[in-house]
């Protein structure tokens, strides 16, 4: 998987952008005036548990299935409990 650049990054929300709801982000005055002036963007924690992960794994596998899809996709994950659950 490639490092992080701009330019994956904005063919990832491009992508994401069609399937994912973007979490809201709000600004604060009494933190704005905290900082000296800068504006400071807080995010609305309102998204379903392990969306994060949801929207990395997403981006990941929509871009590689384009040129592997035949061969298929074998996922596992962990849970909180650690007990795997494995999708194909």
């Amino acid at each position: 998987m490639p490092g992080m650049t701009s330019v994956n990054m904005l063919g990832a929300m491009d992508l994401l952008g069609r399937e994912v709801v973007w979490t809201p982000m709000f600004t604060s005055t009494a933190f704005d005036s905290l900082l000296g002036g800068c504006q400071m963007r807080v995010e609305a924690e309102n998204a379903r548990t392990r969306s994060f992960k949801f929207r990395s794994a997403y981006d990941a596998l929509a871009t590689w299935i384009r040129t592997r899809r035949s061969a298929g996709v074998i996922a596992a994950q962990a849970t909180a409990t650690a007990t795997p659950a494995v999708l194909s």
